[in-house]
């Protein structure tokens, strides 16, 4: 079995990521899709994603070819 994952879509307090599984056949087994958001504690309120973070999902989206 293969896994990917993909950033589906970058908010500013939330990020959505798909991730798909496939056996060696390429027959598709599961899609998922995964929304996180950045909240402040203790307010529970949502606030920006962190630069730091932002420009880590940015490499990692290069280095899969989707920027």
């Amino acid at each position: 079995m293969s896994t990917e994952l993909r950033v589906e879509q970058e908010g500013r307090s939330s990020i959505t990521f798909r991730i798909t599984g496939e056996n060696r056949d390429g027959q598709e087994l599961f899609r998922v899709k995964v929304t996180s958001c950045v909240i402040s504690r203790p307010a529970f309120k949502s606030t920006p994603i962190p630069e730091a973070i932002l420009e880590r999902i940015q490499d990692y989206r290069k280095a899969c070819g989707e920027m």
